[in-house]
């Protein structure tokens, strides 16, 4: 697995990776499918989805799975955050997507998270800066735990955001070495540079990290031609040159994005949609879309053993040995192993985005190329 070429963890917190999650089928899978070193060198910002309905009358009588109240809702969102930080990882949890009210669904989320999550898990709260203030259940989970995560805007970053954050820390009880600072500039990376940053921050190396965080993926496919279309990874370029600008001496900032999705959420569309791949590498995300799967047009699932065989056969590929992602693509390319499923298509993809950021932000420049070498070494598991 990875984790051989990977070897130890170095000690320079700017390369731990900085994924968005959000809180879905395939991104609770992708998360239990990465490699121990892979997950330890990630702490993932795991967004809480307000997208819960009151479920409908069961026309079957059988027991149902999924919550019958919000309150069963955002419990199992917790457990399920919990389940998905073993022992010497790190996650973010976030509600900034629901109200800014804490009363969600007439709930105080942080009074929930603060009884339901083990206090040795490390889940630390993340919060938008301007939000700071509104749960009295949030101060007490920080306090309580002495961490804590702040969300920074491009609007933050001002001659008063040392005054802000020193008083929200102030407020939480948390010391500055205990914080997380990430500036989240959505879809407009070069917005803020890092030097900006770390003179609106004040001392920057006080703080446990600060992280500049950013996707430009758009919203969904529609406007891709069937084939394969490349889209740089402008978020990574941006970071990388303030990276290797930076002088000797001056606090290296951590790097996160949106992996293979948009920085604008918005909830998934009830059509299905194409038989499609996304594929990172180190400068772009690549996307192989098909059509919508028909069986009777011909056109129906088979249509990803063809995206799976176009790219194993790129010098791009990194081996089924790379990560668990990959070894589906691989096995893919064979029908006898089938062809996967959508919930699959979107797992196996963040897996390999995810590996392919934490090797990269290892790397002395920047790059995949010796992690590749390696791993298309290696013998591929079999496939099941």
């Amino acid at each position: 697995m990875i984790d051989a070429f990977l070897g130890d963890m170095a000690a320079d917190d700017w390369r731990t990776y900085t994924p968005v999650l959000r809180a879905k089928a395939s991104e609770w899978k992708a998360l239990a499918a990465l490699t121990p070193g892979v997950r330890q060198r990630t702490a993932p910002i795991i967004e809480f989805v307000p997208d819960w309905t009151q479920p409908g009358a069961s026309t079957t009588g059988r027991t149902r799975r999924a919550p019958q109240t919000a309150a069963e809702y955002v419990q199992r969102f917790l457990d399920s955050c919990s389940t998905a930080t073993p022992h010497a990882t790190r996650s973010f949890v976030y509600f900034g997507l629901a109200p800014e009210d804490p009363n969600w669904s007439s709930m105080d989320v942080w009074s929930e998270f603060e009884g339901r999550v083990p206090a040795q898990t490390r889940i630390v709260p993340l919060v938008n800066l301007q939000a700071v203030g509104s749960s009295g259940g949030l101060a007490r989970v920080t306090r309580s735990r002495g961490e804590v995560g702040i969300r920074l805007t491009s609007s933050d970053v001002g001659p008063t955001l040392a005054i802000r954050v020193t008083d929200a820390l102030r407020t939480l009880g948390v010391a500055a070495t205990s914080a997380y600072l990430i500036l989240d500039l959505k879809d407009t990376p070069g917005s803020v540079s890092h030097g900006q940053l770390r003179a609106a921050v004040g001392n920057a190396d006080t703080f446990a990290s600060l992280v500049v965080l950013a996707g430009v993926f758009p919203q969904d496919l529609t406007h891709y031609q069937q084939g394969i279309t490349s889209e740089p990874r402008i978020e990574w370029q941006t970071w990388w040159h303030e990276h290797v600008a930076a002088s000797a001496g001056e606090r290296q900032l951590g790097f996160g994005d949106y992996t293979t999705q948009c920085a604008h959420y918005r909830p998934s569309p009830e059509v299905p949609g194409s038989v499609s791949l996304r594929y990172t590498n180190d400068d772009a995300i690549l996307v192989f879309r098909g059509r919508q799967s028909n069986g009777n047009s011909g056109l129906g699932h088979e249509q990803m053993h063809g995206h799976c065989r176009l790219l194993v056969a790129r010098s791009d590929y990194d081996g089924a040995a790379f990560s668990w992602g990959d070894h589906r693509f691989h096995c893919w390319t064979n029908p006898s192993n089938g062809t996967g499923n959508a919930m699959q298509w979107r797992t196996a993809p963040l897996v390999h985005h995810i590996t392919h950021a934490v090797v990269q932000l290892q790397d002395q420049v920047g790059a995949s190329a010796t992690a590749r070498a390696w791993a298309r070494t290696q013998m591929a598991p079999r496939c099941s």
